[in-house]
């Protein structure tokens, strides 16, 4: 498989950071969000 440009990856990298300070934002000042998350995980192994 080709290997992508190097712009290509810094920009898909920069959006991806974007995006994940962007939901840390969200996660951070929404309690229901927290709530949501927390219930998901119940169950997974590495959380019992």
């Amino acid at each position: 498989m080709p290997q992508k440009p190097k712009l290509t990856e810094e920009l898909e990298q920069e959006n991806l950071r974007q995006s994940a300070d962007l939901y840390a934002e969200l996660y951070a000042e929404d309690e229901e969000l927290r709530e949501l998350t927390q219930a998901a995980m119940v169950g997974w192994p590495d959380r019992e």
